[in-house]
Formats: structure tokens, C-alpha cells, sequence
């Protein structure tokens, strides 16, 4: 029996998911809106926006859909699975209370002290003014994040110069120009300012039903916009999976401290916790911390992560939205993945691309990458074209790191448009060792 499937959202992370649900035969595989590269494996409904809920509920009615999954962030902060669940339709994302997670990085860290979760001391402000203050006369490094939502652009972290006062009047400035300069609009009104800390980032991502977890393997980002971490923070410029630092030892510390007293700390406050949640971490020599929280899949994560999922993807969706996964564990392979994000060379500060002519995907895909679309369109005629400022996730999966990047890296070399570029950094060696650095 056929099973229909609605994936929301138009990029990268929602065409590897698509890529998952399409191995399995018995799913017919939907995608409002869509791009250029999941229309070439799913049905795409490029007129249904992921932010106008009438049209989604409507394109589940006519379509008679099973389920939905939504892959980006908005969407399910402002309240989809709601407005959706009220009208009859089975969604696998958290609840608009519940997603507030992510909406809102000052109700997070609130959420974080109710439930003993470790995460970096922090304060926030809604004056320029005392945040200025509070900056300059701070001892330590420092992190300065926008409150709501910027697509992973938010965060500006103190770096490591002699100058201290230098290094402290630049997070002034960043501060001001998420105060006053608005430059992600409402969501740079308040601001979180944390302690930096030292250690490793790591991403880890479980699936859960409100009481289960079933966790996908961790995964390491890249943020920075140039090789050598250099530059501005982005929404990810690539990423690997697994992460050798992560042990079992650390997982099941995870798990104990972060993991389980998130889940159990939401449903406590009446705002159970169903669909995919991901837990930023910082792993420290004090233990791991929580960054942030996602409330979706991450992007380039899933990228990296679903390549390395064995088990049916769109069983473990329906067997979480049931309440099912009491002793679901899945499958996973012991292989490598790597991920290098192809983007517009004046991303993150502009406008990105549009109607570029794209060429070597076909030959990207012969050297046995994973190509996954994230800023595409099809012009009448067929062709590829740019449509955005991230516009390809890249993946090579192997039997180590070094595989894995070789086949990512000469996918990534195939693929031509005029404004196209990429750290090469990405899966060095230097990225496993030594066990602690800086953020």
C-alpha cells in the first residue's frame, strides 16, 4: 500500500530528506515548494509556500497525504504542526509552544536552568545601551547571539586577539548592529550574550515521540565562511560524520545529562516534544554543553547523517509520530561522510545568485557524490540555474575520512557556474585532533 508523504521547505537538507523517503518503493513523495533538484525525484508543488499554512492543508487534502515532515525552522515556529493537527493532518515537527526552542534563544536558556541542562553562563538585554556596557566590562570571552531567528547568521563570537579592547568593541558592534541597526529585524531586538567556551563543536540529532529518543549519528559543522575558520558565521559551509571525538562514553553522557532531561523537562511543562530535535554542542574537558537547540533537522547535518542511516527513514517517521519508538533503535553504518557546501561567492552578505547556468552535476554524481540541491530552479527548457546563495550540499560517503573527502571534493570540482565557491577545508585532519580547541 502506496503511502503519500509530504516534505515541506525548498533546500538542501529537504532534498536528502526527500532522497531517504524516495528508497523506499511504497512511498509516493510530495515537496511544496521544492527546487531544482527534488523535482527530479519527488512531486514538487513549487506554488505552495512553506509559510502559508491554508495552501500546505490544502495540498494534503487534495492529495490524500499520510504524513508531513517539516524541514525548516520558520514554518514550525510559527505554528504548522498545530494548524495542521487541528485539521486532521499527522505532522512529525514539535508544536509552536514547543518549537519556541529555537524561536527564541532567551526562552531556551530559561528552559535550560528550570531543567539543570548544562549550557554557557549567559545574561541577555533588550538595551543596547547596558548590553554595551555589560561587553566592555566583562573579564572573559564572549559570544553575543540574536534572540529569535537568522538562519543560522545570528552569532558573533569574540575572537582570540591581543587587543583586548579591540576584540571587546567588535562584539560591541555586533551587538549594535543586531540593536540598532536591525539587521535580522525583530529577531536582533534582544540579545543573548554567553560565556565562550573552549572545546568542540559537535552536532547530535535524535528523533523522538514525545517520551523515546532514537539518535542519528553526530556530526561536526563548519560555520565560518573561509578556510582556516575564517569570516563570518553562515548557515554551514560543510560538515562530517562521524565525529571521532564523540565516544561512546561521551554519547551516553549526553544522553543522561542533555538529552533525556530536555525531552522529559518539555512534556513536565506541558509542551511535549515530538519530530526531530537537535542539540548544539560544545564538548569540553568540564563535559559536553548546549549551544543551542534546533527544531528540525540541521542543514548541512542532515546531509551527512541521513547517508549514513540504514534503517527506513520514513518508518522511523511514522513509528515517531504514533508514539512508537520505545525500543526503535536504528541502523546505522559504520562508514564516513563528508559534506562540502557550494555557494555563491558573495554569500552570506548578499543577495546570492539567480539564473546562473549550472554544469557537471550528472558528472559530479559518476564520481559517486551525493548531490543535494539547495538554491536551484529548472527554466522551461530543462537546464539547472541558480536560485540562492547556498545552492549545492555535496556529500561523498566512505569506508574512512580520507574516502569520503576525495569523492566529495571531486564532485565539488565538477560542478561549474560563474559565482560558485567552497572551502576546501573541510574533513582535514586538523578537524580530529588535538581533542580541544576554541569555538
Amino acid at each position: 500500500m502506496s503511502r503519500k508523504i509530504l516534505v515541506v521547505g525548498n533546500g538542501a537538507r529537504e532534498h536528502a530528506l526527500v532522497w531517504a523517503l524516495t528508497k523506499n518503493s511504497g512511498n509516493e513523495v510530495h515537496c511544496a515548494p521544492g527546487n531544482g533538484g527534488i523535482c527530479e525525484v519527488a512531486v514538487c508543488h513549487r506554488e505552495v509556500k512553506a509559510n502559508y499554512f491554508p495552501a500546505i492543508l490544502a495540498l494534503c487534502k487534495k492529495l490524500g497525504v499520510d504524513l508531513v515532515v517539516v524541514g525548516p525552522e520558520e514554518p514550525l515556529v510559527n505554528g504548522v504542526t498545530d494548524f495542521l493537527s487541528a485539521n486532521g493532518v499527522a505532522v512529525f515537527g514539535p508544536t509552536k509552544a514547543a518549537a519556541r526552542l529555537e524561536g527564541s534563544k532567551v526562552s531556551a536558556k530559561q528552559f535550560m536552568e528550570r531543567s539543570l541542562i548544562p549550557t554557557p553562563e549567559w545574561c541577555y538585554f533588550r538595551s543596547f545601551r547596558r548590553a554595551a556596557a555589560y561587553i566592555r566590562g566583562h573579564k572573559g570571552q564572549l559570544v553575543v547571539k540574536a534572540d529569535g531567528l537568522c538562519g543560522g547568521k545570528g552569532v558573533t563570537v569574540e575572537k582570540e586577539i591581543g587587543d583586548k579592547k579591540k576584540s571587546k568593541e567588535a562584539l560591541v558592534a555586533a551587538a549594535k548592529e543586531l540593536m540598532v541597526g536591525k539587521r535580522f529585524g525583530a529577531a536582533g531586538e534582544s540579545i543573548v550574550v554567553e560565556e565562550k567556551l573552549v572545546g568542540k563543536e559537535c552536532s547530535f540529532v535524535v528523533q523522538t515521540d514525545g517520551t523515546n529518543v532514537m539518535p542519528l549519528k553526530p556530526a561536526t559543522d563548519y560555520k565560518r565562511r573561509y578556510d582556516g575558520d575564517d569570516g563570518p558565521n553562515t548557515g554551514g559551509m560543510g560538515c562530517y560524520a562521524p565525529v571521532p571525538r564523540f565516544t561512546p562514553d561521551i554519547e551516553e553522557e549526553v544522553m543522561e545529562r542533555i538529552v533525556m532531561p530536555t525531552i522529559r523537562g518539555m512534556a513536565a511543562e506541558g509542551n511535549t516534544y515530538r519530530g526531530f530535535l537537535y542539540f548544539g554542542l560544545m564538548l569540553t574537558r568540564k563535559g559536553p554543553f548546549v549551544l543551542e537547540y534546533n527544531v528540525r533537522p540541521g542543514d548541512p547535518e542532515t546531509s551527512v547523517q541521513l547517508p549514513l542511516l540504514k534503517s527506513d527513514l520514513s518508518e522511523l517517521l511514522f513509528a515517531g509520530v504514533n508514539g512508537g519508538l520505545a525500543g526503535v533503535k536504528a541502523e546505522l553504518s559504520d562508514e564516513a561522510a563528508v559534506c562540502v557546501v557550494v555557494v555563491t561567492e558573495n554569500y552570506p552578505d548578499k543577495g546570492g545568485s539567480s539564473g546562473e547556468h549550472i554544469t557537471g552535476i550528472d558528472y559530479a554524481k559518476e564520481c559517486g557524490a551525493l548531490v543535494f540541491h539547495a538554491g536551484t530552479a529548472k527554466t522551461p527548457l530543462g537546464s539547472t540555474v541558480t536560485a540562492g546563495g547556498r545552492i549545492f550540499n555535496v556529500v561523498g560517503v566512505g569506508d574512512n575520512f580520507s574516502d569520503a573527502r576525495d569523492v566529495a571534493y571531486r564532485g565539488t570540482m565538477k560542478i561549474k557556474f560563474g559565482t560558485s565557491d567552497y572551502r576546501r577545508d573541510i574533513a582535514l585532519e586538523p578537524a580530529f585532533s588535538p581533542p580541544w580547541g576554541t569555538r
